[in-house]
């Protein structure tokens, strides 16, 4: 795909500046000691990491609260570390062939440019890093036996390398520089923000990621029991993050809604939900997320929390932006307490900052302004990134896109 934009630019006469990666967490590859990619990484939604999700504890004889304690996240079934176990442990001919490992936008960079390197965004998220000082652990990497196949550390900005001649070969692009980005993609995009303060933030997606930027966010236990990770922006500024769910639930609906024939748009659901309001809620734990029939899930869900079901897709939608604009409410609230400050405004980001109606309920729930924008917010951090690399401050590229409206920001009051 990456090839097939290379290829497109040049068939329009674009020459980039500059090319960067960001993309999901968690997820890796082995290069053997030769060079070669040692087989397709394995995904997260293997269900293999539910069947061996507490491995890592059980032959370590520790508690979840002592791997929260050591690397400063909350303990995910699928994050990194447990990964890397679970192939130490049951995959040992690939781990024991492999000379380097590298997060998937590593692995990108490494077939264009031939360069191995990683950054501090996926190192702390998948769980790698020291809790405190948020850099790559010698105690864990020693631990899971990969301190021979540490790649070398990058930052944000620095030039990783050039595409290299087979890249040339085979899309006609002469070698374009390939710039360290915040490769995490929830990093990506709340680096797109254009505040340089402290604020509460929502990634919204098919998943949400929640948080804070907040120079003074403590380990604590509590982190554990609230499902938080202490991890880093590109720029080195202290993130706190949890998630929940997102926007998967009403696409799944969509789905259903348009096998059943029925001609259904996003914003003709977000009209109707800025236009009606109910008291319909539910809790996202009662609605089964591989649910065949998503609508009727969400329904059952509803009147286990005491509501008559939806009788159309529009009262559905309302409903879901009422229990979404809670969950992350509560959430949100969380994250206040575990920092014990209260914070003056939120930023509603990607995707899902286009549901009007959600973000409307969101800002009276918490009863303070929302800012929603930057639909394409990972998009964006990734272009900041590659800009400072090229010598552009972040304050003369907001300014320079203003025009296109890239940084615009909607407010919603409560």
């Amino acid at each position: 795909g990456i090839l097939d934009c290379l290829r497109a630019c040049k068939a329009r006469g674009i020459v980039p500046d500059s090319l960067g990666i960001d993309s999901w967490a968690q997820d890796y590859a082995y290069i053997a000691k030769t060079g070669e990619v040692l087989g397709l990484p394995r995904c997260y939604h293997d269900p293999m990491f539910d069947v061996h999700a507490t491995d890592l504890e059980r032959d370590l004889m520790q508690t979840p609260m002592d791997i929260c304690r050591r690397n400063g996240t909350s303990p995910i079934r699928f994050q990194t570390m447990r990964q890397l176990w679970y192939d130490r442990r049951y995959r040992g001919d690939v781990f024991n062939a492999a000379g380097l490992w590298l997060y998937i936008p590593y692995l990108m960079v490494y077939l264009l440019t031939g360069e191995t390197c990683y950054d501090d965004t996926l190192m702390t998220i998948g769980g790698l890093a020291d809790g405190q000082t948020l850099r790559v652990s010698p105690n864990t990497a020693s631990l899971l036996g990969i301190e021979s196949m540490l790649p070398r550390r990058r930052v944000r900005g620095e030039v990783i390398g050039r595409t290299s001649d087979a890249v040339y070969l085979e899309t006609g692009m002469p070698p374009l520089e390939v710039i360290c980005t915040d490769a995490h993609d929830t990093s990506s995009a709340v680096s797109a923000i254009p505040e340089d303060g402290d604020y509460l933030w929502i990634s919204s997606g098919s998943y949400n990621m929640f948080g804070a930027v907040a120079r003074d966010a403590r380990l604590r236990d509590t982190m554990y029991t609230k499902r938080m990770s202490r991890t880093l922006l590109g720029d080195g500024r202290l993130c706190v993050m949890s998630g929940g769910a997102g926007m998967y639930y009403i696409q799944q609906c969509m789905k259903a809604w348009n096998g059943q024939g029925l001609e259904l748009s996003y914003p003709m659901l977000t009209a109707y939900a800025a236009a009606h309001r109910s008291e319909r809620v539910f809790r996202f734990d009662d609605v089964e997320e591989t649910a065949a029939d998503m609508p009727a899930s969400m329904n059952a869900a509803l009147m286990k929390n005491g509501f008559s079901p939806a009788q159309t897709p529009f009262e559905l939608y309302e409903a879901f932006c009422n229990s979404l604009a809670r969950l992350v409410a509560e959430g949100m609230a969380d994250v206040e307490a575990e920092i014990g400050r209260r914070f003056d405004r939120v930023y509603n980001i990607s995707g899902g900052s286009q549901a009007d109606a959600y973000n409307q309920r969101l800002a009276e729930r918490m009863r303070r302004p929302v800012l929603a924008g930057l639909q394409e917010a990972s998009a964006l951090g990734n272009m900041l990134a590659q800009l400072e690399g090229l010598g552009v401050s972040r304050a003369e590229a907001t300014a320079a896109n203003t025009g296109e409206r890239l940084f615009e920001m909607r407010r919603f009051e409560p």
